[in-house]
């Protein structure tokens, strides 16, 4: 299954959930997954990266705002290669 599949999979099962009015929180790791986010949910979800376009993420600095995104969060898209293990 693509990623695009999946998070079109996701985006289903999330809006079940919800008020058909309420936007599916999706946070991802890195700037490209966000703007994939966006493409695929159109105007269905509200979207947050933690780290921008010029940043390494490997040096993204944990800071109560992201942990309160990251809970706030109904899907997480994480780009792997040990990113998150910082």
């Amino acid at each position: 299954m693509g990623m695009k599949h999946l998070l079109a999979v996701l985006l289903v099962a999330g809006g079940l959930a919800r008020p058909a009015q309420a936007k599916v929180r999706v946070a991802t790791t890195i700037e490209t997954f966000a703007d994939l986010a966006r493409r695929v949910g159109g105007d269905r979800v509200e979207v947050a990266a933690l780290s921008r376009g010029s940043m390494d993420p490997h040096y993204v600095e944990a800071k109560p705002n992201l942990q309160i995104l990251l809970n706030r969060a109904d899907l997480l898209i994480h780009v792997g290669l040990e990113l998150e293990i910082g």
